[in-house]
C-alpha cells in the first residue's frame, strides 16, 4: 500500500475542507490584523485544534507580508468611504394652513 508520508496516517488529506480553511484563516487573520483572534475562531467553531499547527504558520507568513503594506483594512474602508459621502439633502415637509 502507498502512502505519500514516511508513516501511514501522515500525508497531505485528499478533502479540500483543511486547505480552504487554513487560507481562509491566513487571509482574514492578515488583513484584518487579528491573527490569534481568527485562529481561535475558526478552531472553536470547527471544533477541532489539529489544523492550528499549519494555520500558525500560514497565518505568520500572510501577517509579514501584509504588514509591510502599513495599512489595515480598516483604515482603507474609512478613506473609501469619506471619498464616497454624499451631500446630504434635505427636503422639507409641506405645511397646511
Amino acid at each position: 500500500m502507498f502512502s505519500p508520508a514516511p508513516w501511514p496516517g501522515i500525508g497531505v488529506p485528499h478533502d479540500p475542507a483543511p486547505f480552504v480553511m487554513v487560507g481562509m484563516m491566513s487571509c482574514i487573520g492578515s488583513i484584518a490584523r487579528a491573527p490569534i483572534a481568527v485562529m481561535l475562531m475558526v478552531a472553536e467553531m470547527t471544533g477541532s485544534a489539529v489544523i492550528l499547527v499549519p494555520a500558525m504558520i500560514a497565518v505568520g507568513i500572510a501577517y509579514c507580508i501584509v504588514s509591510r503594506a502599513g495599512q489595515t483594512i480598516f483604515a482603507s474602508q474609512v478613506r473609501q468611504g469619506r471619498r464616497r459621502r454624499r451631500p446630504v439633502i434635505r427636503v422639507g415637509v409641506m405645511r397646511t394652513k
